[in-house]
């Protein structure tokens, strides 16, 4: 009998330790809602085997809940999901949330979670997150899909943690998809200089280095209007 009480008080123990997954994703929403709009100067360096890509400028402006807007002159190779990194885009979809453990990354520590889509129809198989509770804030994204590989984000902080907006962001990536390869390659003109690798996997490395954040000053709703428009245009 004791044996049995005994055991039971350590089954607890252990249960009690485990931490509420969607009560620390929350807390990291909640934060990212006090953003309601915002302005940032952006500079992206691609670092691929075989694109050569010039550093890229942009300016991006953002309002609650997925109103976005880029002004670039330069070729962005990085998609707007990826620029415009959002909790609230990311884990406001229909997912199972586990807890897995306590860790440490870059000397801040975190809890590592993984999420679940629920929806068939998502290409996203598993995503996991470091999140630094003590700031609630995002430290590390590993996603991966279907048929486009795996995407490993870093994401860096400084003055803007308050607001749990990023200063750096660092993307690793290894795209199985031999499409989206050909369609890159055709953009920067390197189909025809690398035949040979045409059918290789495509790896790199991006980074996005954010500065000169403008936030919560308003921004209209019309401003992003035309976006839309151009948007509707292309897919036509």
């Amino acid at each position: 009998m004791r044996s049995l009480i005994l055991l039971f008080f350590l089954v607890s123990s252990i249960f009690a330790q485990i931490k509420n997954a969607d009560e620390i994703i929350n807390n990291v929403k909640e934060k990212f809602g006090s953003v309601q709009d915002y302005k940032v100067d952006l500079k992206i360096e691609v670092d691929m085997e075989f694109l050569r890509i010039p550093k890229v400028s942009a300016t991006v402006y953002f309002k609650q809940p997925d109103k976005m807007k880029m002004d670039s002159r330069d070729f962005a190779i990085l998609p707007k999901e990826g620029i415009n990194f959002s909790p609230i885009n990311m884990l406001n979809k229909n997912f199972t949330s586990i807890y897995v453990k306590e860790d440490t990354l870059k000397k801040a520590n975190v809890d590592v979670i993984k999420i679940i889509p629920l929806s068939d129809s998502s290409n996203v198989i598993l995503t996991t997150l470091w999140i630094d509770s003590q700031n609630n804030i995002i430290r590390k994204v590993e996603t991966t899909t279907k048929n486009r590989g795996t995407l490993v984000a870093n994401l860096n902080y400084d003055k803007m943690i308050k607001f749990g907006l990023p200063s750096e962001m660092n993307f690793s990536f290894n795209v199985e998809d031999p499409k989206l390869q050909e369609m890159m390659e055709m953009q920067t003109g390197t189909a025809q200089q690398n035949p040979s690798k045409t059918n290789k996997n495509l790896a790199g490395k991006i980074k996005v280095t954010y500065s000169n954040y403008e936030v919560n000053k308003g921004i209209d709703d019309s401003f992003f209007e035309k976006e839309k428009e151009n948007e509707k245009s292309k897919k036509q």
